[in-house]
């Protein structure tokens, strides 16, 4: 299962894209995990991917 996400500074025109607005620039990607499980504090979760399109 995988829930794509449009990281992009303009609205994408597919508005199936879930769009999280982002500056022009570059810029740095943070995940933020509340009450994270063991796994995760052990580095033993494996983060989601994030790929470059064109």
């Amino acid at each position: 299962m995988s829930l794509p996400i449009c990281i992009q500074h303009t609205k994408p025109a597919d508005e199936a894209c879930n769009w999280l607005p982002a500056p022009a620039d570059d810029f740095y990607l943070h995940m933020r995990l509340y009450e994270p499980t063991q796994a995760v504090l052990d580095n033993k979760y494996p983060l989601p991917q994030v790929s470059k399109v064109q």
